[in-house]
This record gives C-alpha cells, structure tokens and sequence, in this order.
C-alpha cells in the first residue's frame, strides 16, 4: 500500500507541495535521513524500464499529478505504469516562455535535470474559442518590464516571386494579369444576356475586344481631364479615343454594364440574399487575383472609401471624420508600398460575417480576421491596424497563426492595463516624449501594451516590439523624433519609442493607395452604382499593376504612373487592332513642333501582328529608319506604328521590329 493517501490534487495544491519539499540533490549530504541501501527511499534510484515513461509524462502538466503520487514509491509506480498515456498534441502551439516546473526530492535526480532544462509551451485554445470576454483575457497581469526581439525572431519566411509572374516585362502584362481575357469574356456574355433580358428585339452584342478598348477609353480619361465625356470626341479630343470607338458606341456600352446574372438573384427577404450579388463576380475574381502575388512581411489593415453621393445605392455610407463623406466604404489589407492584397465591401451593421474555425472577436476585429486569411501561416508575417481594430484576442489570434500584430487601442479594450489615464498625465504634467511599457502575458503569448505622449496621449498593443529597439537591426533608427516647439519657436527631439517609429513607417499603405487612386482615377459619370464600384476596382487594379511592375523591375528607371496609365489605355485601344492611331493632341491652326524623338509602340502592340503593313513613300517621305542600330534611310513606312523601317533584300528591318525573337537576337 502507498506510504500517502492518493487524492486529486489542485494546481495550487501541487504548487504548495513543491516549495514545501526539500530538494534533495546530493546524496552524500549527512543530513540525509535515509539508508542509501533502500531502493525505495534512494533518490537517485530508478528502474530504467520507467525511464520512458517519465520523460513522456515530463511533456505534460495535466499527467503532473500522476508523477507526484508514483514517484513516491517505485513499487506504486510500476502498478500505474500500464494505465498511463501519452497526452494529445495541443492544436495551437505559440511562442514558448520559460518557467521551470519543479517535481518534489522523492523524484529521481535525472528527472529533476529534465525538468529544470523543460520550458512550459503556452497552448491557446481552438480559434474558434477564442473570446475577448475569457477569463484568461480578463485577468490578464500586466507587469512593469520591457518586450524586445532579436532580428532572428523576426526573420521573414514568405515565398519567392514565382516563375509566371517575373516573366511580366511590360506595363500592360501586369495589367492584364488582374483583368485577364477570361474575364472580359464572362462581362461581355453577361452585357450580351442582360441586353436580351432588357428587350428581347435588342441588337446590341459585344465581344472581348470592344470592351478592352472600353477599358483603355475609361484609363485614358482617367489622365487627361475634359469637362464632359462627348468633349473627347469633339473637335479638341483625343485621337486614340476617337479612333478607338464612336462616342455613340460608347455610351451604348456604358449603360449595358452588367456583370451578373439577374434571373438567378434570390430577393430580398429570403435565405442567401446577397446585397452585393451585381457585383459578386467581380469581387471574386479581383480578391483571387489579388492574393496570387506574393505578399510582403509588413501588412497592413485599414478602410477606404469609394467617394460617390448618387442615390439608391445600398452600400453608400456617411463618414463625416473622412476627406470623402459620401460614398461606399471597403476594407483592405494591403503592404506598405501600396499593392492591395484582398478588399471586402462594407454592406451595413448586418455583415459581421464569422469564417468556420474562426473566433468571433467582435465586428471590428472580425474584418481583420476575414481579411487576414490570405495570410500564410508561420512565416513571420507583421500586421498593423488601428484602435478601430484592436484588440487582445485578435493580437491573440494572429500570433497563434505565426503573424506578428500591432495596432493603437483604446483603453477601455484592455482589462486591467495600468497605463497612465489622461487624468493622471495632466496632474503629472508630463513632457512630450514621456512614455511607459507594461507586458503581461496570455497562453504563453507577451503582449507590449506601450504609452507615448506627445500633444497628446497615445496606447499601443504588440506582440513584438515594445519602447526599445529591435536587436541586432541592421536599419535601426533613432528613438528620437522631431516636434516644433511653440515657446521656442524652433523644431526640437522628443524620445519616441521604436513601437511608434514601427507603427507610423509602416501603417499607410492604404493611405498611399487612396493617393494614387485619388491623382488619376476614372471619373466617368454614371447612374450605376455598380458602374461606380467597378471603375473603382479597375483603379486598384491599376495600382496593383504599377506596384507590381516597380517590384518586377527593380534595376529600370521608375515609371511615372501618369506613364503606366496612359501606355497600358495605349494598348488596350490598338492591341489587336488595324487602324491606326495619331498620337497627342489634334491638329490645331498652327502646326505641331516636329517631335525630337522616336514615340515606339509598347512591345504587345508591335508583336501582335494585326494591322502592320508596309507602304512606300514617295521620296518626300522618306527617312532614317527607326530601328536599333540602322542608319539607313528608306521610303518604306509601317502604318499601324507609323515610324520608317527597311524593307528590302538588303534590310529586312521591317521584319526584325515586328518579331520578338528577332528582338531578343
């Protein structure tokens, strides 16, 4: 029978039982009240057939209990050893924190070095468990010490450029890898099917090419501003709009923009209702094509609004703290350069959608959650968001998926956090700079929360930087910033701590992208709110393509976007096309200057072979041939890109300028 009665003991019950036992780590000590020959009192006696079965119990507090009592008599032990087993692998293991587990002295000195060297693993719960409202959450400890990591925590994990994406050489490859042939193909059946639906005698019909020169109108319109739209085919317009397609034609196609089926739509009231079913399809597809490119380490989650005051548009939302009050509201992960990773339109208080294996975490912090599953897991990942957003569950749940977090808070979000009130920072009369850092931990997860004043108070929440500086950054920067002061009347240095300088360098990406949309995007006006939705998408769509064609093509000069935008509308009109195109502005009553330098078609139009055919001037026309290295004038002129190149026996140029091998040879 055992020597201690055997009970279910409690964690604080154990915890006691150890500080109260002795640790007995030497066995020649003479305070020893034990005959070293008995096998069952001798400390550093054990049989080897329970080694195993000690090393795997080590791995778990939930089998502690059953260690205390075996160990206590080798005999009892050997009873208990058939039952034992091995416990189940935790779901979501997270970032590990040491705390030394200690068994009482009756446990074998082997046992004991086992445990000193075993760090306690912190286990969160399922994702979908995951509350802001748990006890563990709730009493949460915050204690006065300082979170910092070291480069190596931090090393970023993500994919490479994939194959198919770097072979994208021009401005309208990138672009054309987000609106793809096949999905002009499902708008032009679903305009074809919506004329019908609209009057069946209707002759309207549609193809994939008219409407990329659709497109390549409403690209061009978003660089060169008229007062109204027929102003681009009147007497002072534009020739490639002009030649592209007649303004009739134009807006015939405008207003049969469709982009979904409306007989399968369930109505309104019914199960599956969708408010945004008109433009579901394009969601889909820009989201999937989105998220096919590789993402950035630095991440970031905020709202964007999609300006427009038109009525009966049931997404239209009022933000009177925003440049734009009116408009649809849409929110967006995005890097730090300005591509856009994933979006979700805001329909209303109603859209707090929960993913499966999700937590719900609240509405506000549901759309990080939402967006961020285009995020892979466990490659170090670092996201920012703002107070809108944060809060320790969702900080929680990303570094359980392997993704750093940080974001301001508010202070009424975080349970017992000790950080200074307003109250208190103005009866301390604290100066700009003053700031302080409390970290507590959660499922084995530390948490910086961090509070820097500067004109006023500002709190932040991360899990992996804090007021110091990151270890070992080889970009560090100065934990300084700089402030005008208004009693000097010069600019001074205030301490500001590296959470801050993470957050402000890296939380404006969608900032960055409201502001290239904002300097160039498509105002054609339209009655359509999904018409206004869908020239928003071909915006971010353009900006995703500028983005990703700077990243391509690192070692080339930067393009302007007014550039990108104009070559990529250039295309869009010619490519496959067989009139050709005057370029600039229409003949006035005084002629042009003569241009210094050769215009060269971008390389999808001069390889597309449609429409290149060879005239020969007479000898007023001819001139230096334009291609690479051929200084030889000729009469010979191609019409669709308008410049002179050899034809001949001698000189094939002609051949060479249209032939991508022959370029590459």
């Amino acid at each position: 029978m055992s020597r201690y009665s055997k009970t279910h003991m409690t964690d604080e019950e154990i915890r006691q039982y150890f500080e109260e036992s002795q640790l007995v780590t030497d066995t020649s000590d003479n305070e020893c009240d034990f005959d070293s020959d008995d096998s069952d009192m001798d400390p550093t006696y054990s049989l080897p057939e329970n080694d195993t079965i000690i090393d795997a119990m080590l791995n778990s507090s939930e089998m502690m209990r059953n260690a205390i009592e075996c160990s206590l008599n080798v005999t009892d032990f050997e009873e208990n050893a058939e039952i034992i087993e091995l416990p189940p692998i935790p779901p979501l293991p997270v970032c590990d924190v040491t705390s030394s587990v200690f068994l009482p002295s009756t446990v074998t000195r082997s046992v004991h070095k086992a445990l000193e060297s075993q760090e306690k693993i912190g286990v969160l719960p399922a994702a979908s468990d995951l509350r802001n409202d748990m006890s563990a959450i709730r009493s949460i400890l915050w204690k006065k010490k300082k979170l910092q990591l070291s480069v190596a925590d931090l090393a970023f994990q993500g994919q490479d450029m994939p194959d198919f994406l770097k072979c994208l050489k021009t401005p309208y490859d990138c672009f054309a890898y987000f609106v793809t042939e096949d999905f002009l193909k499902a708008i032009a059946l679903q305009m074809n099917l919506y004329a019908k639906q609209k009057d069946i005698s209707s002759k309207f019909c549609i193809d994939h090419q008219e409407l990329r020169k659709f497109l390549g109108i409403l690209l061009f319109t978003s660089v060169y501003r008229f007062p109204n739209s027929r102003s681009y085919w009147g007497q002072y317009g534009l020739d490639p709009i002009r030649l592209s397609m007649t303004c009739n034609r134009f807006e015939e196609i405008r207003n049969h923009l469709h982009f979904n089926n409306d007989a399968s739509r369930i109505e309104k009231g019914q199960p599956g209702y969708d408010l945004l079913y008109k433009i579901r399809p394009l969601v889909k597809h820009f989201n999937q094509r989105f998220s096919s490119v590789p993402m950035r380490q630095r991440l970031c989650v905020d709202e964007q609004m999609c300006a427009t005051k038109m009525s009966g548009n049931p997404v239209r939302q009022y933000m009177p703290a925003k440049p734009h009050k009116w408009g649809a509201k849409l929110f967006v992960i995005c890097d730090s350069f300005g591509y856009s990773y994933s979006f979700e339109v805001y329909c209303g208080a109603g859209d707090n959608k929960i993913l499966p294996n999700c937590p719900d975490l609240g509405a506000a912090s549901n759309v990080v959650v939402r967006l961020s599953q285009v995020i892979p897991n466990n490659a170090n990942h670092i996201i920012y968001f703002d107070n809108f957003y944060t809060s320790l569950g969702l900080l929680l749940y990303m570094r359980s998926r392997g993704i750093h977090s940080l974001g301001t808070v508010r202070g009424n979000r975080v349970p017992n956090i000790k950080l200074s009130t307003d109250a208190e920072l103005q009866s301390k009369k604290v100066a700009r700079g003053y700031n302080e850092e409390y970290v507590g931990s959660v499922f084995g997860v530390d948490i910086s929360s961090v509070l820097w004043y500067d004109t006023r108070a500002v709190r932040l929440l991360s899990t992996y930087v804090g007021t110091d500086a990151i270890v070992h950054n080889e970009s560090s920067y100065s934990l300084k910033a700089n402030r005008w002061d208004r009693k000097l009347k010069q600019n001074v240095e205030v301490d500001c701590p590296a959470i801050v300088k993470e957050y402000n360098q890296h939380m404006g990406g969608v900032d960055l992208v409201d502001g290239l949309i904002g300097r160039y995007h498509i105002k054609m006006k339209t009655r359509k709110w999904t018409n206004k939705l869908f020239y928003h998408m071909l915006d971010v769509s353009m900006v995703n393509a500028y983005c990703l064609y700077n990243r391509l093509n690192k070692d080339v000069l930067k393009c302007k976007l007014p550039d990108f935008r104009s070559e990529v509308a250039e295309t869009l009109c010619l490519i496959g096309s067989t009139k050709p195109v005057k370029r600039g502005r229409p003949s006035s009553l005084t002629p042009p200057p003569k241009a210094k330098k050769t215009y060269h078609l971008s390389e999808n139009i001069r390889y597309d072979q449609i429409g290149h055919w060879c005239k020969f001037l007479d000898r007023s026309g001819k001139k230096m041939c334009k291609f690479r290295g051929c200084k030889s004038e000729t009469q010979a002129f191609c019409i669709k890109c308008k410049i002179n190149l050899c034809n001949s026996t001698a000189k094939d140029c002609f051949f060479k300028y249209h032939n991508k091998e022959e370029m590459k040879t």
